[in-house]
Formats: C-alpha cells, structure tokens, sequence
C-alpha cells in the first residue's frame, strides 16, 4: 500500500496529473483502496455528488506536489505502538462512512483515555454541522487541554 496509494505526482504538459487526481478522488469512495477497481474491493458508499468530488479534487490539486508526504507518512507509521504514548487528552474521531471506519475502535482503544466519536462526516450541511458540533463539545470541555 505504501508504494501504490499516494504517488508522487507533478504537473505535466499534457495534464495527466489532472486525471489522475480526478480518479484518486473519485475512486476512494468507491474502493477500498482506491486503485483496487474490482467488485472484491468495492466500497457501499457510493459516490456523493458532483460538487463534492469537485471540491476534493479542488484540495488534492492544491497540493498536488506534497499530499503524498502526509498519506504516506500515516501509513508508514506504527499505530499499535506509537498511539499508546499519546499522553494528552483525544478526541478519536472518524466518520462513519470513512473506509477505515471498519479499525476505527481498535485503534481508538490504543489511545489512552480517548474519547470517541463516530461522525456523520462531512457529505451535507446537516453532517458538517453535527461533525463540528462534536469536536466543539470536546475542545469547549477542555478536552485540548
């Protein structure tokens, strides 16, 4: 995974950066992981609107030479033994329909003390909202410390 989920990418003369965004984008809503286009590996989301996909891509191609380095980095990174040394107060949180939904508890339970939320994410006005309300609850309990 670490050599196929988030290749260095640069801009090029004929745009194929372009479409290759568009399809990370689009593809890691409907596959789990993106570039595993097959029924074994289809994600039951679906895809959300047109807007949305813009708006995500609109994101990846803002960093389109530097968004690998932050993916890579979390995938690299040892999870079972670095998260039971966060020492400060958490907030474990993950929507819903994110694909590591599915690990979010395990690895919620490796973090001292955290609090966990499942969140209705980001797909509408109504789940943004609800999403912001939950780490505003946290962050006004303290809970950042």
């Amino acid at each position: 995974m670490l050599a196929r989920y988030a290749p260095a990418m640069r801009p090029d003369l004929h745009a194929q950066y372009l479409m290759w965004a568009w399809h990370f984008v689009r593809d890691t809503y409907a596959y789990w992981p993106w570039y595993r286009t097959d029924a074994a590996h289809r994600r039951p989301t679906g895809l959300p609107s047109a807007e949305v996909l813009h708006e995500k891509l609109v994101e990846v191609l803002k960093a389109i030479t530097t968004y690998h380095r932050s993916y890579r980095a979390a995938i690299a990174n040892d999870k079972r033994a670095r998260f039971p040394l966060i020492a400060v107060p958490t907030l474990a949180a993950c929507a819903r329909t994110d694909m590591l939904a599915r690990m979010f508890e395990d690895f919620a339970a490796l973090i001292p003390g955290a609090e966990r939320a499942l969140t209705p994410g980001l797909a509408s006005p109504e789940a943004l909202e609800e999403t912001v309300a939950i780490f505003a609850r946290f962050l006004d309990a303290g809970g950042a410390g």
